[in-house]
């Protein structure tokens, strides 16, 4: 028997995952899930909501949340980090029947490449050897 839609809240039930994947130690997941939830509920207030039933989540109020997060600021693999958590959160209600479909479906949920920033292991080779208070020391010696 599906279960009723009408009075779940999106918010309540994402929350409640979160610290479900906590208690049972994972850990990583459940913060990845409580950013995106906490994202999720800046934005819907910003509208005028403190949390939406699982029937008002519509491809296009999620556009609106990615707009919303880019006029934040918020790069493109953030806010799809965000989005594959409050997706991953959907497909476990529409797995115990609490909701149906897919409004994630139209979002970026993806991860672009970025340039690297790290330095080469050379760097770091050369940073281990450096002897600073010899330099130091030749700094303060020269007239």
């Amino acid at each position: 028997m599906k279960k009723s839609t009408k009075k779940i809240m999106f918010l309540a039930y994402a929350i409640n995952e979160a610290q479900h994947l906590k208690a049972n130690g994972h850990i990583s997941m459940s913060n990845n899930h409580v950013c995106a939830y906490r994202r999720f509920e800046e934005y819907l207030k910003s509208i005028g909501m403190k949390d939406i039933p699982f029937k008002k989540m519509t491809p296009q109020l999620l556009n609106d949340f990615e707009d919303f997060l880019k006029r934040k600021g918020i790069c493109r693999n953030t806010s799809g980090c965000y989005l594959r958590s409050l997706g991953s959160v959907w497909n476990k209600a529409v797995r115990e029947g609490l909701a149906n479909g897919s409004p994630f479906a139209v979002t970026y949920r993806g991860v672009d490449k970025t340039r690297k920033r790290a330095v080469n292991a050379d760097v770091i080779r050369r940073l281990i050897t450096f002897d600073i208070v010899a330099a130091l020391t030749d700094n303060g010696n020269k007239s």
